[in-house]
């Protein structure tokens, strides 16, 4: 935070900054789709697309913070085709990599960017649901449905260490609230 506001000198230095990370996503998302096209196996990890990260909840932490710029400059920005272009293939990536959290995320941050912003953020929005679902056809032998539903699952170890996780936080902030 305090290296970019203490660097960025104007507006339009911030917005070469913003299209620099929305090409750097673009590339992220044609090399880990090529990946995923030509050569699947290498780049999966449990039916996820993982990309060049070492792990698919890295890739979707990225898409997910590289859409919500993408978005921002869609609505505020002179760059409009490649934030749309930035928008279709980072959303398409993010929904490969079957990242829930990563998903809740960008959906709270664009409802949240609407509301605090413009308005028009959520119809990005829709254009983002728009892109889940059409990425959800595209791709019918990516289990969604099953990632989705495990959500819940307490047989999912992910999530009964999570439980146990959250439980033991909040024992420690029952012991010291401050």
């Amino acid at each position: 935070f305090f290296l970019v506001a203490n660097n960025i000198k104007d507006e339009k230095q911030l917005e070469k900054i913003i299209l620099f990370l929305i090409l750097a996503g673009i590339i992220e998302s044609l090399i880990s789709l090529s990946l995923f096209t030509f050569n699947p196996k290498q780049v999966l990890n449990d039916d996820r697309l993982k990309g060049t990260c070492s792990h698919p909840i890295f890739l979707g932490e990225i898409m997910g913070i590289l859409i919500c710029f993408a978005i921002s400059s869609l609505v505020f920005g002179k760059n409009k085709i490649i934030s749309i272009v930035g928008i279709i293939l980072m959303l398409t990536t993010l929904v490969l990599t079957l990242s829930r959290g990563a998903w809740l995320a960008l959906i709270i941050s664009v409802i949240f960017i609407g509301i605090i912003e413009n308005k028009k953020v959520l119809l990005a929005g829709l254009l983002i649901v728009l892109i889940a679902i059409s990425s959800y056809l595209i791709f019918p032998n990516i289990n969604f449905s099953k990632r989705i539903k495990s959500i819940t699952s307490i047989e999912n170890q992910a999530n009964t260490e999570r439980i146990y996780m959250w439980k033991n936080g909040m024992r420690i902030i029952k012991d010291y609230p401050f």
